[in-house]
């Protein structure tokens, strides 16, 4: 009846709170490791860089 349908509506809303709470977790370690990427590619990219200019400046 109604309860049964009410109850099967809770148990999915509960089972896709669980799931959209580890997708949340998920994309904040993305998030944390893709700044660190950024970081790195950017340090690299800064040192050839310098590089570069030190021998254009021989």
């Amino acid at each position: 009846g109604k309860r049964e349908k009410i109850n099967e509506l809770l148990k999915y809303i509960e089972e896709r709170l669980h799931t959209l709470e580890d997708e949340k977790e998920e994309l904040a370690q993305y998030q944390k490791w893709d700044k660190m990427r950024r970081a790195l590619e950017y340090t690299i990219y800064n040192q050839e860089l310098n590089e570069t200019r030190a021998k254009l400046d021989e």
